[in-house]
């Protein structure tokens, strides 16, 4: 997968004609690599259940392919029990709307990746309904 920084403008698929939010800056989260550092540390109770939920209900830019977790071992393989990800997710933050990878989930859950305080609070209230796509 493609690695980009923490709140950089998103640039991967810039076609915005289907975002929900298309006038409001796009930044990206959770773009990780294993070449690259990322924070780690604990995340508030219910972040992953709140990701895994807009990684269905928020999702975006479904492509035919995946791409598989490069920080997992990956000595062994298996096709189809690696984690992977074949979307991406939005989340409206305060004056921003955060791009984040399908993986992200798996990232928070499995190798402690940290994401911005903005996002973690966007996202936490995106998918308790008090910010809905299309309502901003």
């Amino acid at each position: 997968m493609t690695w980009f920084a923490d709140l950089s403008p998103y640039t991967y698929r810039p076609d915005r004609g289907a975002e929900p939010w298309p006038d409001l800056p796009l930044v990206n989260v959770g773009w990780l690599d294993v070449a690259q550092p990322f924070p780690t540390g604990e995340t508030p109770a219910g972040l992953v259940e709140a990701l895994a939920a807009l990684a269905v209900t928020a999702r975006a830019n479904q492509t035919r392919g995946c791409h598989f977790c490069n920080i997992c071992p990956t000595e062994e393989l298996d096709w189809v029990t690696h984690p992977k990800g074949s979307a991406e997710f939005r989340v409206l933050g305060d004056g921003v709307v955060y791009a984040a990878p399908e993986l992200l989930v798996h990232y928070v859950a499995e190798h402690d990746y940290r994401p911005p305080a903005p996002f973690v609070d966007g996202a936490l209230a995106t998918a308790a309904g008090q910010r809905l796509p299309g309502h901003g």
